[in-house]
């Protein structure tokens, strides 16, 4: 981490993923986003274009964007609170359709679409609510995650291609009431990126979208290929500057080159 900072000073982001976020795992979770404050600071969508575009870059210290795929309930009420409390803001990547399904059937509707929903509650709702996700505009970002969580390879029919983005955004922009500026790719499998998909990402009006193969954002890096590391609420704090330092870029750097390729537009 030290010799990352002394090599790219502070101009520069590091993007995460998280996905559940447990009660169970709070206390973990705030030693993670503590260590994080530490050394990063939140990331909003004008610190983004900023850097990217112009290498604009007004803090002293790195950036972090704190993103969480799969609209849980668990991130609204366990992660947010946590974030706003280390002054963090966090990227929701919500699939529309997950919370429109009945509660007491979402846990069935995620095992199908390979969302890993943890332990329900009573009342069954694993997804967040159209409300909770309206409430998260106030100091985080709202982005899509398609329509179904479904990954979209090149073996997609085109339609559905546009109904997992095209018509995600439109619902998602309709439900909230702003515009949605930020997609997130479904899963990180090298053979479930596309350029059909891409292609679409671009022309749905995207701003900013993200995929999952380990590298550091900085000024010149594409908007539309903006890659993140993976974390998980119960990992140990030990694994975060090993995640974070610039190892798993290297590891990821052959894959993420391929995918850079598939993807450009």
């Amino acid at each position: 981490m030290r010799l990352q900072r002394l090599l790219r000073g502070p101009r520069f982001i590091r993007a995460i993923n998280y996905h559940g976020t447990p009660a169970a795992l709070s206390a973990n979770l705030r030693r993670q986003f503590e260590y994080l404050a530490r050394r990063f600071v939140g990331v909003k969508p004008s610190d983004l274009a900023g850097l990217l575009s112009t290498g604009d870059w007004p803090h002293n210290k790195p950036g972090v964007i704190v993103t969480f795929d799969d609209g849980l309930r668990s991130n609204y009420e366990v992660a947010v609170p946590l974030l706003e409390e280390f002054g963090l803001v966090g990227w929701f990547f919500v699939p529309t359709a997950f919370v429109d399904i009945p509660p007491l059937n979402q846990v069935e509707y995620a095992e199908r679409h390979r969302i890993r929903p943890g332990l329900p509650p009573p009342d069954g709702r694993v997804a967040m609510s159209w409300s909770e996700i309206r409430a998260l505009g106030a100091r985080h970002v709202v982005g899509c995650h398609t329509t179904s969580h479904r990954r979209l390879h090149a073996k997609v029919p085109p339609s559905e291609i546009r109904h997992e983005i095209v018509e995600a955004k439109r619902v998602m922009e309709e439900r909230i009431g702003c515009e949605v500026q930020a997609f997130g790719w479904v899963g990180g499998e090298e053979e479930n990126f596309s350029h059909e998909t891409a292609v679409v990402i671009r022309d749905a009006g995207f701003r900013f979208a993200f995929m999952s193969c380990s590298g550091a954002v900085g000024h010149g890096t594409n908007p539309l290929q903006i890659h993140r590391t993976n974390i998980e609420s119960d990992w140990p704090l030990h694994l975060l500057p090993f995640q974070l330092g610039g190892l798993m870029d290297v590891f990821h750097g052959p894959k993420r080159w391929r995918v850079n390729r598939i993807t450009k537009v």
